[in-house]
């Protein structure tokens, strides 16, 4: 049994290590996003509320 690692087996782990980052570069930006529009509604929710709901 020997502990070398093929180039081919090299390649892969590179592949994936280039898909695993692609992964979370993509679900930061996604949480990013989704962060960023709560925090838009919240802020506009006060003003949302009066113009549909008037108090009359």
């Amino acid at each position: 049994m020997t502990l070398s690692t093929s180039a081919a087996a090299q390649r892969v782990t590179a592949v994936d290590k280039k898909n695993i980052t692609r992964l979370i570069v993509a679900t930061s930006v996604g949480n990013a996003l989704e962060w960023y529009d709560i925090s838009v509604y919240a802020y506009f929710a006060v003003y949302l509320s009066k113009a549909f709901f008037p108090a009359e």
